[in-house]
């Protein structure tokens, strides 16, 4: 998986500077007509990462890629229990969400692994990088139109980046995050693992055993814990969450009706 830099949503990251920045992301750039980075955070940031990027690169290309946002809160908090970073239920982490955000110190206050609903809001969010960049510096993209005529979807992208449509790319790596048996399982085994956990659930979420990252006997063993605390399933959410969500997002969906060039009707 192509790792994100979130280089503008971090601020010690930001702080060491566009020379690190260029350094760290962009070192093997020899004549290409396009290059860029993918950072998930961007859009969450809104208003302050916005003034960041528009400040160093105002004439960059953003394209951002929306999902349907109750799938997205969804797909977050699976993402986040996966993670070890959840252990409460799907309905109680969303109705402490604000108390738990509000709480959160250091880096956590800043990564938020706990927003899910926040992180799904995007009407306030698009108006921000509209306030800081024109129009045409912008693709908003629907992420269910991904699996339908992506030749068609790539020659807008091409088009929009003003680079060669000739380019035909191979299909996308898919990655789903998998079922975890124990919330609190999980959340302990990454505790024992500290900084390394990250790299341990990256690896068996691409398909991979994980093996090549042991460096100890311990290790081995927790690996062994990650991979039994894990079910190659992909559960649902129940009809009340859906139902839930649904009405948070109602309003929010038909601001960003004026923002985005597509329908949004499906999403609620």
């Amino acid at each position: 998986m192509v790792p994100e830099c979130h280089f503008f949503y971090k601020p010690w990251e930001f702080e060491k500077g566009l020379e690190y920045y260029s350094l760290q992301w962009f070192s093997g750039v020899d004549e290409e007509s396009a290059i860029g980075e993918k950072s998930t955070s961007y859009l969450f940031g809104g208003e302050s990462v916005a003034k960041r990027i528009a400040q160093i690169i105002p004439k960059v290309k953003l394209i951002f890629v929306l999902r349907n946002p109750i799938e997205r809160t969804w797909s977050s908090y699976r993402f986040a229990v996966y993670q070890g970073l959840e252990q409460l239920s799907f309905r109680e982490a969303l109705l402490r969400e604000e108390t738990r955000t509000a709480s959160a110190s250091g880096e956590m206050a800043t990564i938020q692994p706990n927003s899910y609903v926040r992180r799904s809001l995007y009407s306030g969010q698009l108006r921000s990088y509209y306030k800081h960049f024109p129009r045409d510096q912008i693709l908003v993209i629907k992420a269910e139109t991904l699996d339908m005529d992506r030749s068609k979807l790539f020659q807008t992208i091409f088009q929009f980046l003003g680079v060669c449509a000739d380019f035909a790319p191979g299909p996308a790596e898919r990655f789903s995050t998998p079922d975890v048996v124990s919330p609190q399982e999980q959340a302990r085994i990454r505790a024992r693992l500290g900084d390394r956990a990250t790299l341990f659930l990256s690896a068996l979420r691409g398909g991979s055993d994980g093996m090549h990252l042991v460096r100890s006997h311990s290790e081995e063993t927790l690996l062994k814990e990650l991979r039994e605390n894990i079910r190659p399933n992909s559960t649902r959410m129940n009809e009340e969450e859906r139902a839930y969500l649904r009405d948070i997002f109602e309003q929010n969906s038909l601001e960003l009706k004026h923002l985005i060039p597509f329908d949004t009707c499906d999403w609620t």
